[in-house]
């Protein structure tokens, strides 16, 4: 039990890592190439740390996500991978895979529905 709660710790400690080193390039890539605004959300480490998923919420909720999301992956995630192979941080580099995150779109269809409740047991 206790190596479980080793590991987790030591790969939640590789997770932030890995994000403040993907936070710092996405942020030259995106002042370089005029993208999307977006922001880092989260990232989650497969257990056995050969996948890395970056979890990434857009500003802007018109914008046609799966596109940039497909234009991420395929153009600039090679690059990322690249740039932290340069900073020689990391033993090892994961597979970087970006996925869209919609926790604040949910957040904000529960704060939606919980006002519509207030509003009718007010009734």
């Amino acid at each position: 039990m206790l190596t479980k709660t080793k590991n987790s710790f030591w790969r939640k400690r590789r997770e932030s890592l890995y994000e403040q080193e993907v936070a710092q390039i996405l942020y030259k890539i995106t002042s370089k190439n005029n993208l999307a605004f977006f922001s880092l959300s989260y990232c989650q480490l497969s257990t056995r740390g050969e996948n890395l998923k970056i979890f990434l919420t857009f500003f802007h909720p018109e914008k046609n996500h799966p596109e940039l999301l497909k234009l991420i992956n395929k153009e600039y995630s090679p690059l990322i991978k690249k740039e932290m192979a340069k900073s020689k941080k990391f033993s090892r580099i994961p597979n970087i895979i970006f996925l869209y995150d919609r926790s604040l779109e949910e957040s904000n269809e529960l704060k939606k529905i919980f006002k519509k409740l207030v509003w009718e047991t007010e009734k």
